[in-house]
């Protein structure tokens, strides 16, 4: 991360596409008043990717389409006896 930077905030309200965009590159911007420091602005953590999630979803499916496919379908009776079989123990 580099070193923090400050900024006026009178030169931030006319600058302030730019401040983001150095921002989002990883500076932090002090904004100060009168040459005192009055806020921070830092990135914003990256939150957790869509695309990620996507395909975590899709493996699901593929992974629940495997399981029929090699299991094949069951009958509520047969659901119902392994749910009753497995209170036994």
């Amino acid at each position: 991360m580099s070193a923090a930077v400050q900024v006026s905030v009178e030169k931030a309200d006319t600058k302030l596409s730019d401040i983001l965009d150095r921002v989002e590159r990883g500076e932090e911007i002090t904004l100060a008043r009168a040459g005192r420091p009055v806020a921070r602005l830092v990135a914003v953590p990256p939150s957790h990717d869509a695309g990620a999630g996507q395909a975590a979803m899709e493996a699901i499916r593929e992974l629940r389409e495997k399981i029929r496919r090699e299991s094949g379908t069951f009958t509520i009776e047969e659901i119902l006896s392994s749910i009753h079989e497995g209170r036994k123990y």
